[in-house]
Formats: C-alpha cells, structure tokens, sequence
C-alpha cells in the first residue's frame, strides 16, 4: 500500500499539504543505506567471479533486499527477476535503489491514521482551562484540537496535559 514509519509521519503532514496545493512531492529513499555504490561494486563482482554460471537478477542480488521489495523494484525498473544480469547493469539497478524515487499520491484512510492534524482552532479556547471561547463549560483536549507534535511522544503528552486542564476545569463546573 506504500511508505510506512516514523520518518513518514514526520513528513505526511506537509506532503499531503503540498497535495491539496496541486504539488507533486516526492521522497528519495536509499534502500541500502549502509554501504555507498563503491563499497557494493565489489560484493557484486565477488558474486559473479565465485559462480561457475551466468546469474539472474534474483541469484546475484539475493539478500540485498527483501524479496517482495525487491521482484517490485525490479518490475518498477523494468526487470523481472529470472533475467540473466551482467555486472554493470546489476550495479545500475542498485544504483536506481540507492536515489530511489517514490511518488506520493495520498495517504491511507482516516481508520488507518498513525498521525492526525486538524481540529478546533487553538484561538478558540482558553489555554489556562481549554474551556471553549464560543460556547460556555464545552472543553477541549488533545487530538480534538489543531496540535501535532513531532513523533517521540509529543502527542500524547500533549493529550495527557490538555485532558487534565480540561479534565480538572470541566470538573468544577459540573458540581
């Protein structure tokens, strides 16, 4: 279905921003991060010389990437995975994986959200109890209103201490 993880989150907000605006945006992702193209060359070459046969995509790289991750790379490159490779143009298709380009075009459902932003316009409570400014002994909390911190916890603390002000002021209201 796509991208996942903490650096994700991080970026989904704006992306999805630049969406809305009619943008492309794009991520550039090294699928082989530990190890620059000079130092893949010659495991790649190490490979060829220690087979006694012409190898495949999937025989000279296997390993390097995770299987399905790897047969759809391919595919996206224009490969499949039984075709005899020579050396150059394995050392290509990692060189493709290493400044790999994906495409965002949207973000999965509301459901699936690991992120939110959005919500009640933080002009419109009052800070010191997260009472409403428009409507009397209504409080607001957390997610409810337009905060998003970065991964790491951020959010959470922020519902935790938006809940207890509202939590504690809401209270004495309702004795």
């Amino acid at each position: 279905y796509g991208i996942s993880g903490i650096v994700v989150f991080q970026l989904s907000g704006p992306a999805l921003t630049l969406l809305k605006k009619g943008k492309h945006p794009e991520i550039e992702v090294d699928l082989l991060p530990d190890f620059s193209l000079e130092e893949l060359e010659p495991k790649v070459t190490q490979r060829i010389i220690a087979s006694e046969q012409e190898l495949s995509f999937e025989g000279l790289l296997s390993g390097f990437y995770h299987g399905k991750v790897f047969k759809t790379l391919l595919r996206e490159w224009g490969g499949k995975a039984s075709d005899k490779v020579e050396e150059q143009t394995a050392l290509e298709f990692i060189a493709y994986t290493k400044k790999l380009k994906l495409h965002i075009r949207g973000s999965r459902s509301f459901d699936q959200a690991q992120v939110c932003s959005g919500g009640v316009d933080l002009s419109e409570i009052h800070w010191d109890t997260m009472e409403s400014r428009k409507v009397k002994g209504l409080y607001f909390a957390g997610e409810l209103l337009d905060v998003d911190g970065p991964c790491g916890g951020f959010n959470l603390q922020w519902a935790w201490a938006s809940g207890y002000l509202a939590g504690i002021h809401g209270g004495k209201g309702a004795s």
